[in-house]
């Protein structure tokens, strides 16, 4: 890249490389060789989906689109120091989790949006773009693209179905099966008395969350003291299941020991859940990993990782989560909304029902706290 203006060969040798990155980050997280694994670049992407990797270097930022023109990467180079872009990200971050939106975070939003959006956005307009896959890259992977704003104040989530990717599925990308999941949804209103309540609150919610999931699809709810660690397993090996829901407390970080939900008996970690999800007598995949009540850690970059790395050890398309807690009342219906925009057209991809459900939550509460921390990483068909 340091070309003025760089090759199309040196563009795919950027995409290439930013594979193999983002692929030893998961081998090193997961303490394991992924073998057999696709990558994104060898399947066909949808005619309306375009790619978006960021590469953030000391002195600049530089933004490689895939897909908008079929015959070509695109390509643009943003002057930004990165010390600079990190302090700016990461107060964006702080101000996006506050009650209100104030100016200060407004100019951040529109800032950001010019460096990863603005210089290609009549070329996604012109070919009909529906949906934005981001790869992004250090500080970048923390802030919810969804929050953006372009310079008339329109946020991105308005426009564009958004979703992210660790640029490796175990499959090609294909929407859902079913438009009514058989779905397992494990749940916690209350908190133990073995966790700190400093740490966590209640989520009485999420009674709500488990209800309508009963009422609407064909779904088994195991709620409070019945989500053990050993319930969890013996459902999870007597049910087939395509949507796995998680509606309690949870952390995703870089280190897999500090990745993990809360049961009523015990913390769960990502290698416990792992071996849960994966040892099942059932041949067919979970299609959809849904954790809406869980955070990334605090000031790691890398978080995201822990999202993904739970999506690729459960064998999972994909994972629907959250960055922050999100008001517990706020989440029950993100919920309600995403279940019934998948159900009511199978022409609706997993990245456009959630862009439903947070327009829906955008006109309820406006602030971004509420509706823009639902990011959805891994296949979004």
């Amino acid at each position: 890249l340091r070309a003025e203006v760089p090759s199309q060969a040196a563009l795919k040798e950027v995409v290439g490389l930013i594979d193999n990155i983002q692929l030893a980050e998961l081998e090193s997280f997961l303490q394991c060789n992924l073998v057999g694994t696709v990558e994104l670049t060898e399947a066909e992407l949808p005619e309306t989906s375009a790619v978006i990797y960021t590469i953030i270097l000391a002195d600049r930022l530089e933004v490689i689109y895939q897909g908008v023109q079929p015959e070509m990467l695109l390509h643009h180079r943003v002057k930004q120091p990165q010390t600079l872009a990190n302090a700016k990200l990461e107060t964006f971050r702080t101000n996006l989790e506050r009650q209100y939106f104030d100016p200060e975070a407004e100019l951040t939003s529109k800032e950001i949006y010019t460096w990863l959006v603005e210089p290609q956005v009549s070329a996604l307009q012109a070919q009909k773009m529906d949906t934005l896959v981001f790869v992004l890259d250090g500080a970048l992977r923390n802030i919810p693209v969804a929050a953006l704003q372009n310079q008339q104040g329109q946020y991105l989530i308005e426009e564009f179905a958004i979703a992210l990717t660790p640029r490796l599925q175990l499959k090609t990308p294909q929407p859902m099966s079913s438009r009514r999941p058989s779905t397992l949804l494990f749940g916690l209103s209350k908190v133990p008395t073995q966790y700190s309540p400093f740490q966590f609150d209640p989520l009485p919610f999420v009674r709500q969350e488990a209800s309508y999931v009963e009422e609407n699809l064909p779904a088994q709810t195991i709620v409070n003291e019945d989500f053990t660690q050993q319930r969890l397993q013996e459902k999870l090996q007597t049910v087939p299941t395509s949507v796995v829901h998680f509606a309690t407390h949870g952390e995703f970080s870089s280190d897999p020991e500090k990745t993990f939900i809360l049961a009523w008996d015990q913390r769960i970690t990502s290698d416990q859940l792992n071996e849960f999800l994966r040892d099942t007598p059932f041949d067919s995949d979970i299609e959809l990993l849904i954790l809406s009540a869980c955070k990334t850690a605090d000031g790691d970059n890398r978080a995201t990782l822990g999202i993904a790395g739970i999506a690729l050890q459960a064998g999972a398309q994909s994972t629907l989560a959250s960055l922050w807690v999100v008001n517990d009342e706020a989440t029950a219906k993100f919920v309600e909304y995403f279940y019934e925009a998948l159900a009511a057209d199978e022409l609706v991809s997993r990245a456009q029902a959630v862009r439903q459900a947070q327009l829906k939550i955008k006109q309820e509460y406006s602030t971004p706290r509420y509706w823009a921390p639902y990011i959805l990483v891994g296949n979004w068909l």
